[in-house]
């Protein structure tokens, strides 16, 4: 029986093929078997002849769930946030990304540029689905580390959420620790990248969100689930003021004392805005200090959107999450815009 060595010859190879079951020296390395399953799909192609090297051959060939990677594939911007630990504000970040499909369609290929950090960053990935496993499959490698993460899992039975599971070298601890990268596919020309790790005693944290949104495609207004209500009272004044905006993209501002409320219409850019800092609300809490300081002229708020209902004060130093406080602040400019007109 003829053994597979790497500096055989591509003719020799098929001669080898030709004339009885391939083996491979094991010496060689893992790029021994890899081709010898290659020179074995080649050789299924005669008529039927071996039905293991056809049987190899199909499962060789990109079928029903590449096709589920298909909305990934094209050119992207990127929007880009990174938390230091679970408790930091992030660093956010623009980018472009550009994913190709390679090898007859087996793999995409992610070529990724951003600002993230210090300086400029390059990243490089493929993507694709092992028949043999029944898993997707991810590597990737970038201008951060020397590493090379690898991961591989399932997507959802309507294929629009992949969640993969792998591990990285920790640079500070030197060992391995596990991870978890989630693709949310929103539709055709939007879809977002959560990358989750250990943080602080073990627990996983959100490290990495990419936003990819097609580049050429004008932003989409993002529908709200229901009225956004944002109310605020106190202060030197004792003022209340009400700010409220619809799903449609209405704004009405409306303040205690004053005759009236304005009301104005979002552009659709804007409303996509607040949608998307509206995202994670389910996850938002508001931190209660153990010995508040009481101060008179503290302002009470309360922001509801869907089911649910915020309420906090400066005037006990209640902390809001970044993630609430970038929302209270797009409401107020917005408020204040209308106000002044």
């Amino acid at each position: 029986m003829p053994a597979l060595r790497l500096g055989m010859p591509p003719i020799a190879l098929l001669r080898a093929a030709s004339i009885g079951t391939l083996s491979f020296d094991a010496s060689q390395g893992p790029l021994a078997p890899a081709l010898a399953a290659g020179v074995l799909m080649q050789r299924g192609g005669g008529g039927g002849r071996d039905p293991l090297a056809g049987a190899v051959e199909r499962l060789g060939q990109p079928g029903e769930f590449h096709a589920k990677l298909k909305p990934l594939a094209g050119r992207w911007d990127l929007a880009v946030r990174r938390w230091k630990d679970a408790d930091a504000p992030p660093e956010e970040a623009k980018g472009t990304s550009e994913r190709t499909w390679i090898l007859a369609g087996r793999y995409l290929r992610e070529d990724l540029q951003s600002t993230l950090g210090s300086g400029a960053f390059g990243g490089m990935g493929l993507l694709g689905y092992d028949n043999v496993l029944q898993k997707f499959t991810s590597m990737w490698v970038d201008s951060s580390t020397t590493t090379m993460m690898t991961a591989s899992g399932k997507c959802s039975a309507d294929g629009k959420v992949l969640t993969l599971t792998g591990q990285y070298s920790d640079p500070v601890s030197g060992k391995a620790e596990a991870y978890r990268s989630i693709i949310q596919i929103e539709g055709e020309n939007e879809h977002k990248l959560e990358l989750l790790v250990p943080g602080s005693g073990g627990k996983e944290f959100r490290m990495l969100e990419v936003t990819y949104r097609r580049q050429g495609v004008p932003v989409q207004a993002a529908a709200l689930k229901g009225d956004v209500v944002l109310t605020r009272s106190g202060g030197v004044l004792g003022q209340m003021q009400t700010v409220t905006i619809t799903p449609r993209g209405l704004i009405r501002v409306e303040q205690r004392g004053s005759q009236g409320s304005k009301t104005d219409s979002l552009a659709a850019e804007k409303l996509a805005e607040l949608a998307a800092l509206l995202k994670d609300w389910e996850h938002q809490v508001i931190g209660k200090p153990k010995n508040p300081k009481i101060a008179a002229d503290g302002i009470s708020y309360t922001l509801s959107y869907r089911s649910r209902t915020l309420a906090w004060s400066t005037a006990t130093g209640d902390e809001v999450s970044p993630a609430v406080a970038k929302v209270v602040e797009w409401i107020e400019a917005a408020a204040a815009i209308l106000s002044g007109k």
